[in-house]
């Protein structure tokens, strides 16, 4: 990553931000991240605010050079991928009770799958999860 618009992405992505959701984050348009990721915008005098809402150090994302996270903000990207990791322990458990159900239990099955994420994961925060298993119950049918 050696310019500015490499690294805006490349952490944007990582993130799963879309450029629009980055933009209101910052308080800037999609086009402005969409041209500062172009690299039609140059350096942007939004650096620092767009460094804040990615959760890296502003002199990395400018220069790309020293530690890319501030201590804190690693910690918490850690507590972000233990979480990442328990969804991935629910997707391999809902797999293995379709793989072991019955095919003529399949429906009554995925049904309270169903309901069971509409009832816990209802919320934006946990959307991805319920749209996986979706997509898993789906693929399996």
């Amino acid at each position: 990553m050696n310019t500015i618009r490499e690294r805006v992405r490349c952490i944007r992505l990582k993130h799963r931000l879309s450029q629009e959701a980055l933009g209101k984050a910052v308080g800037v348009t999609k086009a402005t991240i969409c041209n500062l990721e172009k690299g039609s915008a140059g350096s942007s005098k939004h650096l620092v605010k767009i460094a804040q809402a990615l959760g890296v150090r502003p002199e990395w994302l400018a220069e790309g050079k020293g530690e890319i996270y501030k201590a804190d903000e690693i910690n918490k990207l850690e507590e972000k991928l233990k979480g990442q990791m328990e969804i991935d322990e629910h997707l391999d458990i809902i797999s293995k009770w379709i793989e072991n159900t019955p095919n003529e239990m399949l429906p009554l099955l995925k049904q309270l799958i169903f309901f069971y994420l509409e009832s816990v994961f209802n919320h934006k925060k946990n959307a991805h999860l319920a749209d996986s298993i979706k997509h898993l119950l789906l693929s399996n049918s």
